[in-house]
């Protein structure tokens, strides 16, 4: 069951859902019951403050919000367990009844339906698919603390990269990192994926020196990625590849036919910088470009190197690569898409 959110004061209540109109450009409130999944009625118990709020309906709202109205209502609110008022209940009975509880605890209770789901090992060893989880997150993930609010996603083109979240990235924070539930929503060409972990928040920012907030010019692949085996660093350009690279053809008249070529994006010369070093130490010549915002791989046989020794794990990737490579397939030495695991989505 779910936490449930109160605010301070019932205006605290009413300005939170202007602000969320304001901010979320809906023209009015009816836009916000099917997204909250409730009925006329109900929303307005909600809005003045006469009803708590699911955790799940606050983070659909809250994400609506710039980030300083997000650190302003962060303070302004309380988690409580869904079970809050069954336990300020029962300790009242136990208080004024104390037979009834003694009676109960010579009863043994089984529980086999019961799902535990504790903190996943923050310093688990490293694998391919966690580096290639980081060089994704490198390209097009986020995180920040709003509070006690620990917040983790991915933001990208939903008609490119809804794919690729599902069937790679989702997989992997299931698998990885025991989390079982995410809040998404796309807006025009965007789309967004977030999670909330503080076990996960500690593992990117304090193992692996992710910065948290705004961290496109500061991110570095982690030392301990790139002190670490080959196949480990593959793995995390895999990811930055899959997010932040494209693959396309150089149509000029110059050639004979068009030219393919692979392009890596992140305005970040450092760790472009990174990525041309252990491009190098495996033999594939790339260059990062004057302006530090592009990282290219050009001539053919290096393009070939590149596809058969990183490979990529996103469709959007792969259906041009067979266009020029149509037995891909075959030698793509990126592991397959593990299978789409359904998960809570808010």
């Amino acid at each position: 069951m779910e936490n449930r959110i109160f605010f301070g004061t019932k205006g605290d209540t009413i300005s939170f859902f202007n602000d969320v109109k304001t901010f979320g450009n809906f023209s009015s409130f009816k836009e916000l019951y099917p997204l909250l999944k409730i009925r006329h009625g109900d929303f307005y118990l909600f809005k003045n403050g006469k009803r708590s709020l699911r955790e799940s309906q606050f983070n659909t709202l809250f994400h609506f919000l710039p980030s300083k109205l997000q650190e302003k209502y962060t303070k302004k609110i309380e988690f409580r367990k869904s079970n809050w008022g069954q336990v300020a209940g029962g300790k009242t009975t136990a208080k004024n009844h104390p037979e009834i509880f003694e009676k109960g605890r010579l009863t043994p209770k089984n529980y086999p339906n019961r799902i535990i789901s504790p903190s996943f090992d923050l310093n688990q060893p490293l694998s391919e698919e966690l580096c290639e989880f980081l060089g994704a997150f490198s390209g097009d993930g986020f995180t920040n603390k709003y509070g006690r609010h620990y917040q983790i996603g991915f933001a990208g083109d939903k008609r490119y990269d809804n794919g690729y979240y599902h069937q790679k990235i989702i997989p992997i924070t299931n698998k990885f990192f025991n989390i079982h539930s995410c809040y998404s929503r796309t807006r025009e060409n965007g789309i967004w994926f977030n999670f909330h972990s503080k076990s996960l928040f500690e593992m990117l920012t304090r193992r692996f020196q992710m910065p948290a907030g705004v961290k496109f010019d500061k991110v570095l692949i982690p030392d301990e990625v790139m002190q670490n085996k080959r196949a480990h660093k593959i793995a995390f350009i895999r990811g930055v590849f899959d997010t932040d690279g494209c693959v396309f053809f150089d149509k000029r008249k110059i050639y004979k036919e068009p030219y393919m070529r692979v392009d890596i994006c992140m305005y970040n010369i450092p760790i472009l910088t990174q990525i041309n070093q252990i491009l190098t130490e495996v033999g594939i010549e790339s260059k990062v470009l004057g302006n530090g915002k592009h990282l290219h791989v050009t001539s053919k046989e290096n393009v070939r190197k590149f596809f058969e020794i990183v490979g990529s794990s996103n469709e959007r990737h792969i259906v041009k690569i067979r266009q020029k490579y149509s037995d891909f397939d075959e030698w793509n030495p990126a592991k397959p898409m593990l299978s789409s695991i359904p998960m809570n989505n808010y």
